[in-house]
């Protein structure tokens, strides 16, 4: 998963960047007060994915929340390609 995408996860189920570290960004969730670490990566590896968002006690993005992600992509892609 990219990781642009992860962080609109995040925020999308109320957590927020507490503050940036040396090779990983500092997130937490506002509701419960859980914290994790996240590497600054452009790609995030499903597992660790998966444990970020149980680390923050947030569900982790359904199979169908990714295959919206890709969609929403492809569409800009062939947007941006219409208008050039």
């Amino acid at each position: 998963m990219k990781l642009v995408d992860l962080e609109k996860h995040l925020r999308k189920n109320s957590c927020v960047k507490r503050r940036e570290g040396g090779n990983h960004t500092i997130w937490e969730n506002k509701q419960n007060r859980r914290i994790t670490a996240i590497p600054r990566h452009r790609e995030v590896k499903n597992l660790l994915v998966k444990m970020i968002c149980k680390q923050l006690d947030i569900p982790s993005p359904s199979y169908w929340d990714l295959i919206q992600i890709l969609m929403d992509r492809m569409n800009f892609c062939i947007f941006r390609r219409e208008k050039i």
